[in-house]
């Protein structure tokens, strides 16, 4: 028995140091499960932006300047969409110690002209978000928005990080629509690992017996 539960508990030791990474398409079920919340962004017309309780700075690649929607139209509610004057790649830098959860909403035009539609021709483009610790890369995942309908993605680690890279493939100039930047800052165990602590406690219990 003492062999036993020794070999639970460093299976468990083992789970909860590697990362994890979940994925969501429902904002629901997001906030839900990682306690996330809106953080909206300010006013902007500048080449970075943040938000109104300073927790996220959104970057576009190369300097591209982010744009509010009073002129490019306001596709998501909300009331804090951007767009940006260039390819939509950008960094959302996290200004909080622990960050765990991270998502936004997102609007893909299909139709020309201003607002609410593309400022060029239209693209279905594939955008891929990544969490850094540093210059760890924690995980990753792809999505392709459907056309004219707000859409959710998010993304939860068992392993905090400092800064969220979204990346546009191939990089086109059409106008994505941004809004609604969710945070979490609450560790979420990964369900293995919550299996095993159960586990390596029963061990613990009937070794003592």
């Amino acid at each position: 028995m003492k062999i036993r539960v020794t070999i639970l508990l460093l299976c468990l030791c083992s789970t909860i140091g590697m990362a994890s990474v979940t994925t969501y398409t429902s904002l629901s079920t997001f906030t839900t499960a990682t306690g996330a919340t809106l953080r909206p962004i300010n006013p902007i017309t500048d080449t970075t932006a943040t938000t109104t309780d300073g927790s996220i700075t959104v970057a576009p690649l190369e300097n591209n300047i982010i744009f509010d929607t009073a002129t490019y139209g306001n596709p998501i509610p909300g009331g804090d969409d951007w767009v940006i004057s260039g390819e939509e790649s950008q960094d959302f830098i996290i200004n909080v110690p622990s960050a765990y959860s991270f998502g936004f909403e997102i609007y893909n035009p299909s139709t020309v002209p201003l607002p609410n539609g593309c400022n060029a021709t239209c693209f279905d483009d594939t955008f891929t978000m990544t969490l850094f610790n540093g210059a760890t890369n924690l995980g990753s995942f792809s999505f392709v928005p459907g056309d004219d309908q707000v859409l959710f993605y998010g993304i939860a680690s068992s392993t905090s990080f400092d800064r969220v890279e979204l990346r546009e493939t191939p990089p086109n100039i059409d106008d994505e629509f941004f809004a609604n930047l969710y945070l979490g800052t609450q560790s979420v165990p990964e369900p293995a690992t919550l299996t095993l602590l159960v586990i390596g406690l029963s061990g613990i219990y009937l070794r003592r017996r």
